[in-house]
Formats: structure tokens, C-alpha cells, sequence
């Protein structure tokens, strides 16, 4: 799981947003299941890189984990939107 986690946040250090999809599609194919503090790294490091969309898109994969939630993935949002001006923001 480190390993995938990683290779996600290496790709989103370089912008590399298809190849870290498809990394992801793979990762659900298989069935790898990440846990909380593993999501908030992935998209801190989607955020933390000006890629607020694909952070979002993790987000919703955490929704549907098994993993009950925790406080740090939505820190780690609501940190990471701050910093987007409030007319690219949804809502």
C-alpha cells in the first residue's frame, strides 16, 4: 500500500494527472483498500500540487471506503481549498 501511495504522490508532485488515474483505476481493479491517514496524504499531496480536482476526487473515494472517517482527510481539504480563490470554488 506505501508503495502505491508513493507512486500517487510522486505523480502528483509532476502533474502527472492520466497516469495518476490510471494508477488509481488499477488500484480499485485490484481490490487494494487504503486506509484514512493513507487517503489524507494522497490528497494533500493532489493539493498541495494545485490539483484541488483530483484531491476532490480522492475525497469521494474515502466516502466510500470501509474505513470509518476521520478528522484528518477533511483537515486536510478544508487546509488545502483555502488557499483557492472563492470564485473557482464550488459554492
Amino acid at each position: 500500500m506505501f508503495f502505491f501511495r508513493d507512486m500517487l504522490m510522486m505523480l502528483a508532485r509532476n502533474k502527472k494527472v492520466d497516469e495518476a488515474k490510471q494508477v488509481w483505476q488499477d488500484l480499485k481493479r485490484e481490490e487494494v483498500l487504503f486506509d484514512q491517514h493513507t487517503f489524507g496524504d494522497i490528497m494533500r499531496a493532489f493539493l498541495d500540487n494545485g490539483l484541488p480536482s483530483e484531491a476532490m476526487s480522492i475525497y469521494e473515494e474515502m466516502r466510500q471506503s470501509p474505513d470509518p472517517p476521520l478528522s484528518l482527510p477533511f483537515r486536510v481539504i478544508l487546509k488545502g481549498t483555502d488557499s483557492i480563490p472563492r470564485t473557482t470554488r464550488a459554492g
